[in-house]
């Protein structure tokens, strides 16, 4: 497999082809802190699902470049729950079994929306950011319930 990603006239070539049995097989001084990093990564407060997603895939890329597709695929799921800001929403994304971190991504959207519907609340897209915030039609329009409830988003925020 590495022959064929070569050229032809790169397969001529001694040293082309030790330079790409190295970058497939050989030691990768970076991949350590690639591993710290993609270890201690967490979804930040206005950081979207599929924008964590494309992070942690380049760093489970960078941190086991040596790694088959299956091995790859099974990293990059695992580092997307236990990245997520919400443990009840990692929790059913994990009972949903994804084969890839694309379906992880589509999953965790869909249960998002259900789970923060659920908590009586809606949210335009899967984040805690309070800009998209909308107030349920049961509380009411009165400005102490809206700051109130506000400043219970930010306090369940803080301990997330």
């Amino acid at each position: 497999s590495i022959l064929t990603c070569l050229s032809p006239s790169d397969r001529q070539n001694g040293s082309k082809i030790l330079e790409a049995i190295h970058k497939k097989y050989g030691h990768h001084p970076n991949s350590h802190a690639a591993q710290v990093k993609l270890n201690n990564r967490r979804q930040g407060r206005s950081e979207t699902l599929p924008a964590l997603s494309q992070e942690l895939s380049r760093l489970v890329r960078l941190a086991y470049p040596t790694a088959d597709d299956l091995t790859r695929s099974r990293m990059e799921i695992d580092a997307f729950i236990k990245s997520m800001n919400d443990t009840e929403l990692a929790y059913e994304v994990r009972k949903v079994n994804p084969l890839n971190l694309e379906e992880a991504v589509a999953r965790a959207e869909e249960l998002g929306q259900y789970l923060l519907e659920r908590r009586g609340y809606r949210i335009n897209s899967v984040r805690t950011d309070l800009d998209n915030f909308e107030s349920p039609n049961r509380i009411g329009r009165s400005p102490l319930h809206w700051q109130t409830l506000r400043r219970v988003l930010l306090i369940w925020e803080r301990s997330l």
